[in-house]
Formats: structure tokens, sequence, C-alpha cells
């Protein structure tokens, strides 16, 4: 098991991790194992204690694993209202065993199994709904709240399992619209590249992939907060790592790929290919660097590899030449 520093996985679980953080912790989660480990700790750890502050323990992932997976029991050592694990397993069991029962339980839980034990059983865990989508994929979602979002290519939603009743934070990873019921005193948070958005009632945008720099929110109808700034309709906020963050109009192109067209404002061609390469599950390369200046500009609908041939090679003037998914773009 790849082995993440806990106070990283701590800010996660809270929603103030790096955007580096929450992109490690987004590929560490792509384990099942790792999922499972992640839902048993956050319902495990709602008395508010961090795992990076238990007192009295050395703090190791087989210890973290076994704190998960049992459900947290109190150790014979803990203090009154702190939960910790006993240091003292029974002499019978060597460390090699403790570790193949552990990996025999993650697998287990991982594949739907109820495991039991024959003085305290183990608690049940219920793991997070996690929606995703490929290149050149969207998806629509209707949530257990009436909710619906609209899940932009290659992007994943991780949505809790009591969304409806209790737990209202989501996590995204890529775009999203979101066009969320209202409740009365009912929160609806969105966590993305360390952004939390939270809404009343509303029709928003987040944005947040690997590979951007900024966390973009963009709000279509009602009105949203994020940190310290509030959004009204028609208006978007780029925030950056630093915190950095200016309230400026959303044009109605942010969220035209609700629809099934990707918008592209301005922008030199280099900037322009992930954007495409994920629209319509390409590998589109520059055969000729000097072509990475030109700009390219335009509105592009969902299709095929063969769409986005014709596109570019009829609209910007090049010759495109394709063997499988890889587009080599060359000057004409």
């Amino acid at each position: 098991m790849k082995r993440i520093p806990i106070d990283v996985i701590d800010r996660y679980m809270v929603g103030s991790s790096s955007q580096e953080e929450c992109v490690e912790v987004e590929r560490w989660l792509a384990e099942p194992d790792h999922q499972v480990l992640l839902q048993a700790l956050r319902e495990n750890e709602g008395g508010g204690q961090a795992l990076s502050d238990i007192r009295g323990e050395d703090i190791t992932w087989e210890r973290v694993w076994f704190r998960a997976l049992s459900g947290g029991r109190p150790a014979t050592h803990a203090s009154k209202g702190r939960r910790g694990i006993n240091p003292h397993p029974p002499r019978s069991r060597t460390g090699w065993h403790i570790i193949s029962g552990l990996a025999l339980s993650a697998i287990l839980l991982s594949t739907g199994w109820a495991i039991g034990h024959h003085r305290a059983p183990y608690r049940t865990h219920r793991l997070p709904l996690i929606y995703s989508t490929g290149p050149g994929e969207r998806a629509n979602i209707t949530l257990s709240d009436g909710s619906t979002v609209v899940l932009d290519v290659a992007s994943r939603l991780e949505v809790p399992a009591d969304n409806i009743t209790d737990h209202h934070t989501m996590r995204l990873m890529g775009e999203a619209l979101f066009t969320v019921s209202h409740r009365d005193g009912v929160p609806f948070t969105v966590v993305a590249g360390g952004v939390a958005t939270r809404v009343l009632g509303t029709s928003f945008l987040v944005r947040h992939y690997a590979s951007d720099t900024t966390t973009t929110v963009a709000v279509r109808e009602g009105r949203v907060a994020v940190g310290s700034a509030v959004l009204a309709a028609h208006q978007l906020v780029e925030l950056t790592k630093g915190g950095a963050w200016q309230i400026v109009p959303a044009d109605a192109a942010e969220f035209t790929f609700a629809t099934g067209t990707l918008t592209l404002p301005e922008m030199p061609l280099a900037q322009a290919i992930p954007e495409l390469n994920r629209w319509y599950d390409a590998d589109i390369r520059l055969g000729d660097s000097a072509l990475a200046a030109r700009h390219i500009v335009g509105e592009f609908a969902a299709g095929s590899l063969a769409d986005v041939r014709a596109i570019l090679a009829m609209t910007f003037g090049v010759r495109v030449v394709r063997a499988g998914k890889t587009l080599t773009l060359y000057p004409r």
C-alpha cells in the first residue's frame, strides 16, 4: 500500500488540502481498498480527533488500518473521550499475522462481505457513491435529494452515502454543473482543489482538473459562498493556490458543456489541446512547435475523432495526420 503522510489524509478529510495534496489523494483513492479505508476513517473520526494527534501511540499505517476497520475501539491506555488502539496485541499473534489479517479484512470489505467478530462485530461502513467519466464522456446524475449534476469529461465526483439525511459535502476532481434543490437550513458543499463552495439553492459550476492552476466557480442562478467571497448569478471567481481571487462576470459559454458543446475563448493552440483531448478522448500533438502560439477560438460539439480532425483541418488551416487516437498537426 502506498504510504501517504497521515496529515495529508487529515487535511483531505476536512477539505483543507492543497492542490497537489488533492491530486495525490485522488490518485491514491483509485485503489478500491483505499476508498474503504478513507470512508471508515471518516466515520470513525467523527469526534474531531485528527489521526496525527493520537496520544501515546506509534502511528503506523498498519495501526491506522486496524483503527479504521475495527470501528475505532478504545485502547486501555486511552484518555476519556479519545479513541485509540491497544498497543499490546495478544502475544499469540505475530506482526505478520496482524498485517495479513488486515489485508484480508480490507479485501473482504471492498468486495461487499460483512465481517463479524465473536466479541464485538465490526461496524457496517457505507461507502461513498463514486461517479466518474472518461475522456470524451459526460454524465447526467440525479442525487438522492433531487439535486442534479452534469459531470463533464474526465471528471470524478464522490457523494456521501448519507447525503440526503446528514452528510452534504461532495468532492470533485474535474468539472461539473450542479443544480441544487433548496432545503432550509441544509447546506450543500462541493470541495475541489482544496476550495469549498457552499450553497442553499442554486445552479453553479465548479472546475478543478489536476492540470489546472486555479479552481473556478461560476454561478448561473442563485448565490454561493466561496471562502470569504459571495457570488451572485452570472458571476465567476477563480481562486489560486495562494488564496487570491477576483470576481468577474460569468459568460454563458462557461456552461455550454452541460448541453454538449465545448466553448473555447481565444487562446493559444498549446493551451487548447488539453481541453480538446479531454473532450474528444484524443491525443493531439504538434508536429511543428511553431503551431503552439497559433490562436484558436470556437465551439466544438461532442463527437468523434473524425469530427475534431475535420474541424481542425478546415477551420484552423492545419494538416492533420491520424494514427489511432493520436492526431498530429502540421502547418499547411
